[in-house]
């Protein structure tokens, strides 16, 4: 996902989306019902969000591709939970998904936020 409105967020919502481990993604499911799937992502430096498909045994292509490649649209909430209710917080980015297959050449940096 990529937005130049990211750079509009105040800095505590980038913060928070640059250090979750883990996000939300919301979507639409063929059958028009929506979804929401756990998501490992990382904050690029130019401000694209990343997801990496991995190899585990699943449908091929996995439901998220098959949604995301017929209706690309979609969220992604990042969330931080704390006892201390002042601290609770939440951030969700709307945004176009674009599906890249192989070539990621250029995303060096982005590739290995996600391996961390």
């Amino acid at each position: 996902m990529s937005s130049g409105a990211l750079d509009t967020l105040p800095g505590w919502a980038r913060t928070l989306l640059a250090e979750a481990r883990v996000g939300h993604l919301g979507l639409v499911d063929a059958d028009e019902r929506p979804r929401v799937l756990p998501v490992t992502y990382v904050l690029a430096d130019d401000g694209a969000l990343w997801s990496a498909i991995d190899h585990k045994p699943k449908r091929r292509p996995p439901a998220r591709l098959r949604y995301l490649a017929r209706r690309p649209d979609a969220s992604l909430t990042a969330d931080r939970y704390d006892e201390d209710w002042t601290r609770l917080a939440w951030v969700q980015v709307l945004g176009r998904v674009e599906i890249l297959e192989r070539d990621v050449s250029g995303s060096e940096a982005a590739l290995a936020g996600l391996a961390r």
